[in-house]
């Protein structure tokens, strides 16, 4: 193994070099992909219940209620994002788990 190899093999994925900030993009992205489209089902089910026979509409508390739960959902991959980037945890996915590594431990990274 060549020198540059092997000190490609002692850095850190970017997951567990920087917890905090690969935490916070997972929340973001969650956030991102999920309001819209939580939203926007709530929307098709208000039209949906502006027609016969219901005549009715979706309380405003089912939108606060909906984005409120989005919210923690991302909040929650957030931490389990930041957990899995602690090194203790990953070094012990490297061995018990590889799949779910931050790093496949059989391919040697890349210079």
């Amino acid at each position: 193994m060549s020198i540059t190899n092997q000190a490609a093999s002692q850095q850190l994925p970017t997951q567990v070099e920087y917890p905090r900030r690969a935490s916070w993009r997972t929340f973001v992205q969650a956030l991102i992909a999920f309001v819209p489209t939580a939203n926007g089902v709530l929307l098709a089910i208000q039209e949906l219940l502006r027609e016969e026979p219901f005549h009715a509409a979706v309380p405003g508390w089912v939108y606060a209620a909906t984005n409120a739960a989005v919210l923690l959902g991302a909040f929650l991959a957030k931490v389990v994002t930041q957990l899995m980037g602690n090194p203790v945890v990953n070094d012990w996915l490297e061995r018990s788990a590889p799949k779910l590594a931050a790093r496949d431990t059989k391919v040697p990274p890349r210079a």
